[in-house]
C-alpha cells in the first residue's frame, strides 16, 4: 500500500504518494487538472523493479494551491526542491501531459541530477514553434474528445483515429 506523505518546501508543502521498491528512484509526474492518483494502477506495478514516488504538484490534488507560480521555470524548481527534500539522486523522471513538459523543463535546467526521462503524451514546451502551428489549431489538436453518450464498441472504433492510426487494414 502506498503512503501518503507530505514535505514543506518552505513556501510550499507538497503532499506525494511513496508506493516503495527498492530500485532506482523513479518520479512521476501528473498532467494539468490531475494528481499523483493518475499513477495509482501503473506505480505499483513500476514498484516491483523501482522505488516510485509521485507527487501532487503546485495546485493540485492535496499540494497547495498559490495564486502566483505556475511558470515552467517555478514548477521545474519545485520539482527540483521536492527532489532535494528527500534526498532522491538521479531519478527517472516519467511525466504525463503537462508533467511531462515540466519534466522535460526540469531535465533541461539541471541535466546532471536527472538519470533518464520519460514524457507520456507530452514534452512539447512550445507549440507555436511547430511548422503551420496556430492558436486555433492547438485548441482543436489539445481538446479532449467529446465522449458524451460513447459506447465501448464506439470508443474502440474511434480512439485510434484521435491517435493518427488506424486498426483494421
Amino acid at each position: 500500500e502506498p503512503q501518503d506523505l507530505r514535505v514543506d518546501l518552505g513556501d510550499l508543502t507538497v503532499h506525494y504518494r511513496d508506493w516503495g521498491g527498492s530500485g532506482h528512484p523513479l518520479v512521476l509526474v501528473h498532467g494539468l487538472a490531475s494528481t499523483c492518483h493518475i499513477w495509482d494502477l501503473a506505480a505499483p506495478l513500476l514498484a516491483r523493479s523501482f522505488r516510485v514516488l509521485a507527487l501532487d504538484q503546485r495546485g493540485h490534488g492535496e499540494s497547495d494551491k498559490p495564486d502566483t507560480g505556475y511558470d515552467f521555470e517555478t514548477v521545474a524548481g519545485d520539482l527540483g526542491r521536492f527532489l532535494d527534500a528527500l534526498r532522491v539522486d538521479r531519478p527517472l523522471l516519467v511525466g504525463h501531459s503537462w508533467g511531462g513538459d515540466v519534466a522535460v523543463a526540469y531535465a533541461h535546467s539541471s541535466p546532471s541530477r536527472v538519470r533518464g526521462l520519460c514524457a507520456v503524451d507530452g514534452g512539447i514546451l512550445e507549440l507555436s514553434a511547430l511548422p503551420g502551428m496556430t492558436l486555433a489549431r492547438a485548441r482543436e489538436r489539445l481538446a479532449p474528445p467529446d465522449m458524451d453518450g460513447m459506447t465501448l464498441d464506439s470508443l474502440r472504433s474511434e480512439a485510434p483515429s484521435w491517435l493518427g492510426f488506424s486498426l483494421t487494414p
